[in-house]
């Protein structure tokens, strides 16, 4: 790295093939100069029971987070909400997803309520001012909607008759290493920020390396209005060992 004596040239070199950073991590660096909040200091969330509190709340653009797993929160959620699922990515995805100047509203299991705020705090989401037990809103809301998981195999057809448009959201270094021909490709870190840059034209496949993160994505499309879409269960990992054809490297 020394060999460099042009400062533009040495972070190209040095910052090439890295991951992109979480946003939280432009967050980090405004606690690290002025400190956390003190946990004694902040105000715990305020439990609800009414779903139709819940309901204003998203229609006045409160960010909610149901923290079911993928499967759960595919068969029923709440309209309007984000699926980030409690297990060891929670932190990182809800740094990337989670607007730290908005009011946040969490939909967990009782269980996990005080280890999924601690997660959200030790990322510097201070702003989760209320929480209901996710079954209980799902169940007691009016409305509520679904998704569909598919197998490669079952996405073949559809794609190859020019029926489904595929969206992979893995990061650029793995869409580089290969992807379905003909699928387009945003981060799922930047998803919400590219939403007019998803396809439209015709009903979505959602794709990334194992059907976890592609759920995430579902979850924020469908919520912000994009709601002929598909899961693709296993990911690119199991279509490489499902289907041959439709590989582009």
């Amino acid at each position: 790295m020394f060999k460099y004596d042009n400062a533009d040239e040495f972070v190209k070199e040095l910052t090439d093939g890295q991951p992109a950073p979480p946003v939280y991590f432009a967050e980090m660096k405004k606690v690290n100069k002025v400190g956390p909040g003190i946990v004694r200091e902040l105000n715990d969330p305020k439990r609800i029971d009414n779903p139709e509190e819940l309901e204003a709340a998203i229609d006045n653009g409160v960010q909610v987070v149901d923290t079911r797993d993928s499967a759960r929160f595919a068969k029923n959620h709440v309209k309007g909400t984000y699926n980030i699922p409690f297990n060891k990515s929670f932190a990182n995805w809800a740094g990337w997803i989670v607007d730290y100047d908005r009011d946040l509203y969490i939909l967990t299991d009782e269980k996990d309520r005080l280890e999924v705020l601690a997660a959200l705090r030790s990322i510097g989401i201070d702003n989760s001012t209320h929480y209901m037990d996710a079954a209980q809103a799902v169940s007691t809301s009016g409305r509520t909607e679904h998704y569909h998981n598919v197998t490669p195999e079952e996405s073949v057809s559809m794609i190859e008759k020019g029926e489904a448009k595929v969206l992979d959201v893995r990061s650029e270094e793995e869409y580089e290493e290969g992807h379905i021909d003909g699928a387009s490709h945003i981060y799922l870190g930047f998803l919400q920020d590219k939403l007019d840059e998803v396809p439209s034209d015709r009903p979505l496949i959602v794709q990334c390396g194992s059907g976890a993160r592609s759920a995430i994505a579902t979850s924020i499309l469908q919520a912000n209005g994009i709601t002929d879409i598909r899961n693709m269960d296993g990911g690119f990992g199991l279509w490489k060992k499902q289907v041959n054809r439709l590989i582009e490297a």
